[in-house]
């Protein structure tokens, strides 16, 4: 199983992302492709879904909920979670660090925490991030986490056709 946030969803199911970051959507369509060829689940964060579903129209939320659930595991905050949270809450330094590297708001940090304290909570092998912050903050809150948070592999080079064979 592996685990997501929400920009690997915005590039990789919505197919949009900002000038700087177009390069992003193939990376995160390859990711989510190869996992569904795999057969590997793929688990979102409810509160990554939360964040994902905030650019849907109330209609779309509906079709875009019921694919989700058809697709992926979302993964609650649930009893572990709030005790992995509260770990890494209790890290002021290394929260407090983390914030100020990005000059992240408070309130963005206790959600990354949450993101975070869900993907741990649940175990995926890997966590893909491209969050700035979260990943910052994985960073300095790794003695506490057993996941691998990292960034998007590059995109695969295709292989070259071979004249003559698969025609």
């Amino acid at each position: 199983m592996i685990g997501v946030d929400t920009h690997v969803l915005i590039w990789g199911i919505k197919g949009s992302a900002t000038p700087n970051r177009v390069h992003m959507i193939s990376r995160a369509e390859q990711l989510l492709d190869d996992a569904a060829n795999d057969h590997e689940r793929i688990m979102v964060p409810s509160l990554v879904l939360s964040e994902f579903l905030v650019e849907y129209t109330p209609d779309e939320r509906v079709e875009v909920l019921a694919q989700a659930r058809l697709r992926f595991f979302i993964a609650d905050f649930n009893f572990r979670a709030a005790a992995i949270a509260a770990t890494l809450y209790a890290d002021k330094e290394a929260r407090n660090a983390a914030r100020d590297v990005h000059g992240s708001t408070k309130q963005c940090i206790k959600v990354d925490i949450s993101i975070l304290a869900t993907a741990e909570a649940h175990r995926p092998t890997v966590f893909y991030a491209e969050d700035g912050p979260l990943l910052e903050l994985a960073k300095r809150m790794k003695k506490y986490l057993t996941i691998d948070v990292r960034q998007l592999p590059p995109v695969r080079d295709k292989q070259p056709e071979l004249p003559g064979l698969g025609q």
